[in-house]
């Protein structure tokens, strides 16, 4: 079962659909600030995910993702830094997130 701590990868809703690579931060049974500031706690098969960046799509904005969501635990990850047309360095996968994930 996922754990708080785990990188895992999670099914965000939209369209096209997209694959968000998040840190469990909280588990069923533990109390978060929702995305509307109110004290909350996580129900059975809840959780809270963060992203690394401040600004990023995670459950600060989406608010708690059920377990359906998370496809899988990053087992091992390298990156490779390519610089961008704005000069600024964007990080990519080497491989295909299928390649790296540990299905739970």
């Amino acid at each position: 079962p996922p754990r708080k701590g785990d990188l895992v990868v999670a099914v965000a809703i939209g369209e096209p659909p997209v694959s968000l690579l998040r840190r469990i931060v909280a588990v069923p049974g533990d109390p978060v600030k929702g995305p509307d500031g109110k004290d909350i706690r996580l129900k059975d098969g809840e959780f809270y995910l963060a992203a690394e960046q401040k600004d990023g799509l995670d459950s600060r904005k989406l608010g708690p993702v059920s377990r359906k969501t998370i496809i899988g635990k990053a087992s091992y990850l390298w990156v490779a830094k390519r610089p961008s047309s704005e000069g600024s360095s964007r990080v990519e996968s080497s491989q295909p997130a299928w390649r790296i994930l540990q299905p739970l």
